[in-house]
């Protein structure tokens, strides 16, 4: 087993369970020439990637942005 499994790390495709809002999301950590959020593609400078990175399937996450506070559970990861 790869010791990245299911860890979120830049690139990944991460798919995540919106607590506040009742609903699954995923998000794809890029650099920040390749971002684009309105097809997830979050950079990883954002507080929403630096708050995934580093966490593993079935972590719950607190994220601060300017927005309010996002909690979500990874659901699932992918390196590809």
């Amino acid at each position: 087993m790869d010791k990245n499994d299911g860890k979120v790390i830049f690139g990944s495709t991460v798919k995540v369970y919106d607590l506040n809002e009742d609903k699954d999301i995923v998000y794809k950590i890029v650099g920040n020439l390749e971002s684009d959020p309105e097809l997830g593609n979050i950079s990883i400078d954002t507080p929403i990637a630096k708050g995934l990175v580093g966490k593993f399937v079935d972590d719950e996450v607190s994220i601060k942005t300017p927005s309010g506070n996002l909690n979500y559970e990874i659901i699932e990861v992918k390196h590809i």
